[in-house]
C-alpha cells in the first residue's frame, strides 16, 4: 500500500534498464531472468525459461506495469517463492549455474523473523541475494535490508532515497 503507480513505474523502468545491458539466453554464458510482484501476494510474472532473447524479455518487463501496486510487504513470501519454485528445474532453472534474487523494497516486511529466516535459507543454498531498499521507511532501519542480503552487505546492500534515484 505504500507504493504510488509512478514509484511502480519507475522500479520496472529500473529493472528493464539494467536488464538492456545484460546477455540474455539458455547457455551457460547468458542470463536468465524471471519477475516476481509481492504484497499480500506473490505473482510470478514470467519465469527464468520463459524469454529467450532480449527483446522478449525487455517487452514482457514492460507488461509489468500493467500491475496494480498495493497491499502490504509480504517479502518472506516473495523469498520463499524464489526458493521453492522460481529456482526448479520446471521453471528454468539450470543446475551448476550460479544463482541470484534481487529484492526491491520501500517497506519493512510485515514478518521481519520470517524474511530474515527465508533470505537465510536462499543464501544456504548457495544464492546470493542483494537488497535494494527505497525510501526513508526501509533505509532508516538497515537492519532487514541486512538480513535478506548475502554478505558482506557493503556489496549486497544498497539503498537510495526515492524511486526515481534507482
Amino acid at each position: 500500500g505504500s507504493i504510488y503507480y509512478e514509484d511502480f513505474y519507475e522500479a520496472v523502468d529500473f529493472l528493464y534498464n539494467v536488464t538492456k545491458w545484460l546477455t540474455i539466453g539458455t547457455s551457460t554464458d547468458e542470463l536468465q531472468i524471471s519477475v516476481i510482484t509481492f504484497s499480500n501476494t506473490v505473482t510470478e510474472e514470467f519465469d527464468l525459461n520463459d524469454y529467450t532473447s532480449k527483446s522478449d524479455l525487455l517487452d514482457a518487463i514492460e507488461a509489468v506495469k500493467s500491475r496494480s501496486p498495493g497491499g502490504q510487504t509480504y517479502t518472506h513470501d516473495a523469498l520463499d517463492f524464489c526458493y521453492s519454485s522460481s529456482f526448479t528445474s520446471g521453471h528454468g532453472s539450470r543446475s551448476g549455474v550460479p544463482k541470484a534474487v534481487v529484492v526491491l523494497t520501500d517497506g519493512i516486511s510485515t514478518e521481519t523473523a520470517e524474511t530474515s529466516t527465508q533470505a537465510s535459507i536462499l543464501q544456504n543454498a548457495g544464492i546470493e541475494v542483494y537488497a535494494i531498499g527505497i525510501g526513508s521507511v526501509v533505509t532508516s532501519s538497515m537492519t532487514e535490508l541486512e538480513s535478506i542480503a548475502s554478505d558482506p552487505d557493503s556489496y549486497y546492500v544498497n539503498t537510495v532515497g526515492t524511486f526515481s534515484n534507482l
